[in-house]
């Protein structure tokens, strides 16, 4: 089953390759899509950030922890 986190990062980067593919097919950024997309990257991102650390410093916990117990 695919956790609304996942969803939620399949999201950003689905908008990520779309702004990519915006600014390769005219070989420009336009000043709305760099400013769409600075909006995405500065304020919506921070909350998929987040999620992302919590996971990854979850599992540094855990491998600290199991080291701990080996020694």
């Amino acid at each position: 089953m695919i956790t609304k986190e996942k969803h939620i990062l399949y999201l950003y980067e689905s908008i990520g390759k779309l702004f990519y593919a915006i600014a390769a097919c005219d070989h420009t950024i336009n000043k709305i899509e760099k400013l769409t997309l600075n909006h995405i990257l500065t304020n919506d991102w921070k909350h998929v950030d987040k999620m992302y650390r919590k996971v990854v410093y979850k599992t540094f916990e855990e491998v600290e922890l199991k080291k701990k117990e080996y020694k």
